[in-house]
């Protein structure tokens, strides 16, 4: 008949609604959000390949200034050397090193320094290869940001400054406290999400546990003069002032 209408006894006037009553809603997924704004970031750091070229090649710098340092003998004065050969007979010079390639090197480093080396052994040789990836291989864009090379290379500054934390140092329970700081910075690199704020934080945390113990062993000049050097490096890093160059 028209006009009539059928109803269902199981139908409901009511709103239909997609949670139970009692459940909670559901949360807004964001991850688009985030992933936009570390697209934004990239497009804003882009380096030409050229630029990412020469960042990977500033990064052999500190293995040849550290071979200098050690190869030459800058590591002991020339009063410790004097003081060694006056107190030293002839048989006490077998355990030194005698090298025609190497005249200045008497002896092994300190343990102290050769951490300052080994850091850097280890860390350049992942820094080089990430940079030369973006040079040559590495397509602008995200990639860089999340590729495993930029997270190996973030990584192997923390394994650096497991190393460190002893060379600048020589403390054991500072070292080991350090060491475990920084396998948590490692593993949180290693996560899914791309944190760059939160990195960053931490390798100023890290610079900070390098320059506490030239304060507290009182030496002003080298804490003020290396302090001023990351100050200015992290500000260029963050900034970007130059662009690509920076």
């Amino acid at each position: 008949m028209p006009g009539k209408v059928n109803k269902n006894k199981n139908q409901s006037n009511e709103p239909r609604c997609a949670n139970p009553k009692g459940a909670s809603p559901a949360k807004p997924n964001n991850d688009h959000l985030a992933d936009q704004k570390m697209v934004e970031r990239a497009r804003a750091r882009h380096m030409t390949s050229t630029q990412e070229f020469w960042n990977g090649i500033t990064m052999l710098l500190p293995l040849l200034v550290c071979l200098h340092y050690v190869l030459s003998g800058k590591w002991v004065t020339d009063a410790d050397i004097r003081a060694a050969e006056e107190s030293m007979d002839s048989t006490d010079a077998v355990g030194c090193i005698q090298s025609k390639m190497f005249p200045k090197l008497y002896a092994v480093p300190p343990i102290a320094t050769l951490c300052i080396v080994i850091g850097f052994f280890v860390h350049s040789p992942f820094a080089l290869y990430y940079h030369f990836a973006c040079a040559f291989q590495l397509p602008p864009g995200l990639i860089r940001l999340d590729h495993w090379s930029r997270r190996m290379d973030q990584a192997m500054i923390h394994v650096l400054g497991m190393f460190w934390s002893y060379g600048l140092s020589g403390n054991l329970i500072y070292s080991l406290a350090l060491i475990a700081f920084n396998a948590d910075c490692i593993y949180r690199l290693w996560q899914k999400d791309i944190r760059p704020k939160s990195s960053f934080n931490r390798q100023i945390i890290l610079i900070g546990s390098w320059l506490l113990p030239l304060l507290m062993r009182g030496e002003w000049l080298e804490f003020f003069l290396i302090a001023i050097i990351y100050a200015i490096g992290g500000w260029i890093f963050a900034g970007y002032p130059f662009g690509g160059w920076s």
